[in-house]
């Protein structure tokens, strides 16, 4: 594989086009809840140097056909016609990383200055039932997962002591797939009230999980992380499930539209076009059932070095990202 691909890359013009779609406050601004300014992301800078990213709103109507790699971060309000142009995407064999989330730690959309405790209580859950059902997923938006081994130890505040926080995994080698390239190589990675995902039923889909809980896991009601302030209280009632939940999967198939039945109300198309139904080329999608593992609190420390904002990477979250996108901009031999 690393042979092929750099022959690839030797021989590319350009670096490969990626739509990037974040309803997460990624792109740096102002946090309302803390009253300061937010600088961009690791994950998004270092992607910009790697990639040609185009940033994309959730109000679009079409998908550049220039794009080769949809990255989509926790989707919550887009339009009909957004997914609608998505789903149009998929069924020309479109490669997708799809971050969906049961509850965005980083979601401020609901925040008021000076008022910090107003988006909790708020929906912070991804939304894209309708072409997750298309693609073969099952991801259910209440529950987050708890695991009694990947749990690591935190401090919640100032001061408290340390204890054991089951909803906040830090995965090693022994959760990532062996044998696919986008985590082979990579040694530990870090989520935050995760989310997990399976095959749906009668899927026509392959579904193969890169991240896995251990067996003593066990899905955790979303709402129970909110204004949390114990840890300790997650394991109250906790019973492991006895299997292990995939918490990212690598889809790929044929699939069928998501609007086979007609198009969405507000959406036309242009005279002599008709709207696919089904899969011209194979859907390839990376999907991952947390979008906090992109924040940089969970993989990188920050450091000022004479003026100039430093990142040093202390897990491979950023890694598991570049290498997805990476090889979903690959061709399609390289993919397989």
């Amino acid at each position: 594989y690393d042979v092929a691909k750099l022959i690839q890359t030797l021989g590319a013009a350009r670096k490969p086009v990626v739509g990037w779609l974040s309803e997460l406050p990624m792109q740096g601004g102002f946090d309302p809840a803390s009253g300061q300014p937010t600088e961009p992301w690791v994950v998004l800078t270092q992607a910009q140097e790697l990639f040609d990213v185009r940033p994309l709103e959730p109000t679009l109507t079409q998908i550049d056909p220039a794009i080769e790699v949809l990255v989509l971060v926790h989707p919550k309000t887009l339009t009909p016609a957004a997914r609608f142009a998505i789903d149009q995407f998929a069924l020309r064999g479109g490669r997708i990383l799809l971050f969906v989330d049961p509850l965005a730690e980083s979601d401020t959309s609901a925040a008021e200055p000076g008022n910090p405790l107003a988006a909790f209580g708020a929906e912070r859950a991804s939304k894209l039932d309708d072409l997750l059902d298309a693609w073969g997923v099952q991801f259910d938006r209440a529950n987050a997962v708890g695991d009694l081994n990947y749990g690591i130890t935190v401090s919640m505040q100032p001061g408290a002591p340390p204890s054991r926080h089951i909803g906040i995994l830090g995965l090693d080698q022994s959760a990532l797939a062996a044998d696919d390239v986008a985590t082979a190589t990579l040694g530990n990675i870090n989520l935050a009230s995760s989310g997990y995902v399976a095959p749906a039923e009668g899927a026509g889909t392959r579904f193969e999980p890169l991240l896995q809980t251990s067996v003593d896991a066990a899905p955790i009601p979303a709402q129970r992380f909110e204004m949390l302030m114990d840890p300790d209280t997650l394991r109250d009632g906790f019973k492991s499930g006895g299997k292990r939940l995939a918490l990212a999967a690598r889809v790929t198939g044929k699939v069928r539209s998501a609007f086979a039945s007609g198009l969405p109300a507000g959406v036309t198309l242009p005279d002599g076009t008709v709207a696919l139904v089904e899969s011209q080329q194979p859907l390839n999608l990376i999907v991952v059932a947390d979008s906090d593992l992109l924040s940089d609190f969970l993989w990188v420390r920050q450091q000022n070095f004479f003026g100039q904002r430093v990142a040093q990477a202390w897990a491979n979250n950023g890694d598991f990202v570049w290498n997805a996108i990476d090889n979903l901009a690959g061709s399609g031999d390289l993919i397989s």
